[in-house]
């Protein structure tokens, strides 16, 4: 896949390969991930995996669904919640694809960081096409598909 920074025109070219269910290994910037479709990166790291539990709660994704759930990752234990927003026809340089949004918002339990994060699933992909992130702190990107090979 080849992805590219919406505002500053960074393309960074990645590797999408599903490993088990709906657990998906990729690659970014040289660095190795797994995770549910990039709508919950740290999710799997954490022990909280979309085959079940509470994040297998939201299928089959449907408008309205939402899940809240607590996780400990890098030492510090944090609040998230997912919702299935809605549902649109998104036009990326990649294609036009039939998408869920999603949206997930975080918190630090004993801090005071928070973060929200969209994500464009297309379910006949298995993967997103377009992610926006944003933090407390004003830090934030935002990411599309260009191209699959």
């Amino acid at each position: 896949m080849i992805w590219e920074n919406m505002d500053t025109g960074e393309r960074v070219e990645g590797v999408v390969g599903r490993t088990s269910g709906r657990i998906v290994s990729w690659i970014w910037k040289g660095r190795s991930f797994s995770s549910w479709g990039h709508v919950c990166i740290d999710c799997v790291a954490a022990g909280v995996s979309p085959d079940g539990g509470v994040l297998g709660r939201l299928y089959p994704l449907e408008v309205g669904k939402a899940v809240t759930f607590t996780r400990t990752w890098a030492g510090q234990r944090w609040k998230d919640r997912i919702s299935v927003d809605s549902v649109e026809r998104i036009e990326v340089p990649a294609g036009t694809f039939d998408a869920f949004v999603l949206l997930r918002q975080s918190e630090q339990v004993d801090g005071d960081w928070r973060a929200e994060q969209r994500t464009w699933y297309a379910p006949e992909l298995g993967w997103v096409v377009r992610f926006e992130g944003f933090n407390n702190r004003g830090v934030g990107e935002r990411w599309q598909a260009v191209g699959f090979d």
